[in-house]
């Protein structure tokens, strides 16, 4: 027959195995539900965040860089740059005579309306497509004069698809579609030719650090 501190040390002993028992099935329950949803990573720029991969139409891209748009002597923040790409790209050279995907994010940081938007883009033109900027001009105007109000948040997109040519989109609406391999050429001039709207948005977009 048992004594009475032998049935007291049996009971703590078992009890003791079920708390442990417990506590390794919470263990494993918290491991489990603790375990970090998997996530796109994003790389940041004057507090604007992108994510690191994207895929368009089967074409994974990767984020070469980002850049900030800086307007007026008063240095006015006007929007962040985000080029992607299939591979890195350091020059704009790479950047303007591939053939592969790529897109170029403009991330508005501040309202700018249709006619402003349109005026840099005309402006762009001008200093970079040489004798043919009157011709562009003209038909970039079929996607200027469509231009929304882009305020803050709104994201003006330049998709390159080779066997789609160029999209222009504002936000989730289209607003034209470009195939002349010349014309596709001159509109990423405007941010990769030699005259810019800002060097540091277009070193940025090609690797350097965003300023």
């Amino acid at each position: 027959m048992r004594t009475s501190s032998q049935i007291l040390s049996y009971l703590c002993c078992k009890r003791f195995k079920k708390i442990t028992a417990l506590g390794a099935a919470l263990g494993s329950a918290v491991m489990v539900l603790g375990s970090p949803v998997p996530t796109a990573r994003a790389s940041e720029c004057v507090g604007v965040r992108m994510p690191d991969k994207i895929e368009v139409n089967g074409n994974r891209l990767v984020l070469n860089g980002m850049g900030l748009r800086r307007a007026t002597i008063f240095s006015v923040r006007v929007y962040v740059g985000g080029l992607y790409v299939e591979k890195p790209m350091r020059s704009s050279s790479e950047v303007l005579s591939t053939a592969a995907a790529k897109r170029l994010v403009l991330r508005f940081v501040r309202d700018v309306s249709p006619s402003e938007m349109a005026d840099a883009i005309e402006d762009g033109i001008r200093k970079n497509a040489g004798n043919r900027a009157q011709q562009a001009r003209r038909e970039v105007a079929l996607f200027t004069r469509r231009l929304p109000p882009l305020r803050k948040g709104t994201d003006l997109t330049f998709t390159y698809l080779p066997d789609k040519g160029l999209e222009v989109t504002a936000g989730k609406f289209v607003l034209g579609t470009f195939k002349d391999a010349q014309i596709i050429q001159i509109l990423y001039r405007i941010w990769f030719g030699p005259y810019p709207p800002d060097q540091a948005l277009k070193a940025g977009m090609l690797g350097a650090k965003c300023e």
